[in-house]
């Protein structure tokens, strides 16, 4: 009987973990109530990540604050996962934005990743690295937005 105990106390020491679970492999944000959250002021800061603090052994949702952060790049190889963040901030700026609020500007140099955000209502254009007129036409677009001071925080340039 003892050594049973014994075994049965070794076997709960070894089901005990020092550190959290891992992060689930798809993290969905949210839902909002479009009706509602797109009559409020405009939100600059966004849910964007979730964090993993294994010395803490806390996972925590990091929010991205545009006005506090202002430009961001985001580095990584091909496959680690840059359209998918872009597809994640577009998105999460969009639902607790509204179009009136809020545009976008894609340039997608990549594996075409941001595509699928064409048909939002905030996405004004997104221009392919096969579209070359229509780079040279937005990139001298901007140029003269940004030496006239015309680009506001409504209006984003994202590129993959």
């Amino acid at each position: 009987m003892e050594l049973l105990n014994l075994l049965l106390r070794i076997k709960r020491f070894f089901q005990i973990k020092p550190w959290s679970p891992p992060l689930a492999t798809e993290i969905l944000t949210l839902s909002i109530d479009y009706k509602n959250s797109w009559k409020e002021a405009r939100k600059l800061s966004i849910p964007f990540a979730l964090l993993d603090l294994p010395e803490k052994q806390e996972q925590l949702v990091f929010d991205f604050d545009l006005e506090e952060y202002s430009h961001f790049a985001i580095l990584g190889s091909a496959g680690f996962g840059k359209s998918t963040a872009l597809q994640t901030f577009v998105l999460n700026m969009a639902r607790m934005n509204s179009p009136e609020q809020i545009h976008f500007y894609l340039f997608d140099f990549g594996t075409n990743g941001l595509l699928p955000l064409r048909d939002l209502p905030h996405v004004a254009d997104i221009v392919t690295l096969q579209e070359e007129e229509k780079l040279l036409n937005l990139s001298n677009e901007s140029k003269e937005s940004f030496k006239s001071g015309r680009i506001y925080y409504q209006n984003l340039v994202l590129l993959v």
